[in-house]
Protein backbone atom coordinates (compact mmCIF):
# COMPACT_ATOMS: atom_id res chain seq x y z
CA UNK A 1 0.00 0.00 0.00
CA UNK A 2 2.75 2.58 1.05
CA UNK A 3 4.79 1.35 -2.02
CA UNK A 4 1.94 2.39 -4.42
CA UNK A 5 1.83 5.42 -2.71
CA UNK A 6 5.48 6.51 -3.09
CA UNK A 7 5.73 5.34 -6.42
CA UNK A 8 2.23 7.63 -7.65
CA UNK A 9 4.79 10.50 -6.21
CA UNK A 10 7.77 9.66 -8.34
CA UNK A 11 5.48 9.05 -11.08
CA UNK A 12 3.48 12.63 -11.45
CA UNK A 13 5.98 15.66 -11.56
CA UNK A 14 3.16 17.90 -11.89
CA UNK A 15 -0.24 18.01 -9.87
CA UNK A 16 -3.66 18.86 -11.12
CA UNK A 17 -6.90 19.58 -9.11
CA UNK A 18 -7.94 16.62 -11.09
CA UNK A 19 -5.08 14.08 -10.71
CA UNK A 20 -4.56 15.44 -6.77
CA UNK A 21 -8.52 13.99 -6.62
CA UNK A 22 -7.74 10.82 -7.92
CA UNK A 23 -4.67 10.47 -5.62
CA UNK A 24 -6.32 11.03 -2.51
CA UNK A 25 -9.08 9.28 -3.41
CA UNK A 26 -6.63 6.37 -4.47
CA UNK A 27 -4.89 6.75 -1.10
CA UNK A 28 -8.09 6.95 0.78
CA UNK A 29 -9.36 3.37 -0.97
CA UNK A 30 -6.21 1.83 0.15
CA UNK A 31 -6.18 2.56 3.73
CA UNK A 32 -9.89 1.55 3.97
CA UNK A 33 -9.63 -1.77 2.43
CA UNK A 34 -6.04 -2.46 4.61
CA UNK A 35 -8.49 -1.37 7.95
CA UNK A 36 -11.67 -3.65 6.66
CA UNK A 37 -9.29 -6.66 6.51
CA UNK A 38 -7.64 -5.31 9.86
CA UNK A 39 -10.87 -5.40 11.64
CA UNK A 40 -12.07 -8.76 9.59
CA UNK A 41 -8.93 -10.70 10.51
CA UNK A 42 -9.43 -9.49 14.20
CA UNK A 43 -13.42 -10.83 13.87
CA UNK A 44 -12.56 -14.15 12.52
CA UNK A 45 -9.94 -14.96 15.30
CA UNK A 46 -11.84 -13.70 18.22
CA UNK A 47 -14.54 -16.03 16.57
CA UNK A 48 -12.19 -19.20 16.38
CA UNK A 49 -10.63 -18.93 20.27
CA UNK A 50 -14.33 -17.84 21.80
CA UNK A 51 -15.55 -21.22 19.81
CA UNK A 52 -12.40 -23.26 21.44
CA UNK A 53 -12.26 -21.99 25.13
CA UNK A 54 -16.14 -20.89 25.88
CA UNK A 55 -18.40 -22.05 22.81
CA UNK A 56 -21.92 -21.06 24.76
CA UNK A 57 -21.34 -17.81 25.11
CA UNK A 58 -20.16 -17.64 21.11
CA UNK A 59 -23.55 -19.08 21.04
CA UNK A 60 -25.25 -16.72 22.81
CA UNK A 61 -22.92 -14.11 20.66
CA UNK A 62 -24.19 -15.48 17.14
CA UNK A 63 -27.71 -15.15 18.44
CA UNK A 64 -27.03 -11.16 18.82
CA UNK A 65 -25.15 -10.59 15.47
CA UNK A 66 -28.21 -10.21 13.71
CA UNK A 67 -28.99 -7.35 16.01
CA UNK A 68 -25.65 -5.57 15.58
CA UNK A 69 -25.85 -6.20 11.27
CA UNK A 70 -29.51 -4.94 11.27
CA UNK A 71 -28.19 -1.29 13.44
CA UNK A 72 -24.76 -1.59 11.10
CA UNK A 73 -27.21 -1.26 7.99
CA UNK A 74 -29.94 1.65 9.55
CA UNK A 75 -26.87 3.85 10.38
CA UNK A 76 -25.02 3.38 6.69
CA UNK A 77 -27.87 4.29 5.53
CA UNK A 78 -28.42 7.31 7.99
CA UNK A 79 -24.94 8.57 7.36
CA UNK A 80 -25.38 8.28 3.22
CA UNK A 81 -28.34 9.87 3.24
CA UNK A 82 -26.17 12.69 5.72
CA UNK A 83 -23.74 13.04 3.60
CA UNK A 84 -25.78 13.26 0.35
CA UNK A 85 -27.75 16.28 2.02
CA UNK A 86 -24.42 17.41 3.10
CA UNK A 87 -22.84 17.38 -0.17
CA UNK A 88 -26.39 19.50 -1.75
CA UNK A 89 -25.71 21.65 1.31
CA UNK A 90 -22.13 22.39 -0.05
CA UNK A 91 -23.36 22.74 -3.84
CA UNK A 92 -25.86 25.33 -2.74
CA UNK A 93 -23.22 27.45 -0.90
CA UNK A 94 -20.87 27.23 -3.70
CA UNK A 95 -23.36 28.57 -5.94
CA UNK A 96 -24.31 31.29 -3.81
CA UNK A 97 -20.64 32.11 -2.73
CA UNK A 98 -19.93 32.40 -6.70
CA UNK A 99 -22.97 34.38 -7.57
CA UNK A 100 -21.48 37.24 -4.52
CA UNK A 101 -17.91 37.05 -6.20
CA UNK A 102 -19.30 38.42 -9.26
CA UNK A 103 -21.79 40.61 -7.95
CA UNK A 104 -18.55 42.10 -6.21
CA UNK A 105 -15.92 42.00 -8.64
Amino acid sequence: MISTILLRLKKSDTFTDKNDTEFVMCICCELQMGIFLHYLAMFVAGICVSLSTLWQITLVTFSVLPIIAVTGGIYITYKTTQASQSQEAYMMASVVAEEVSYIVY
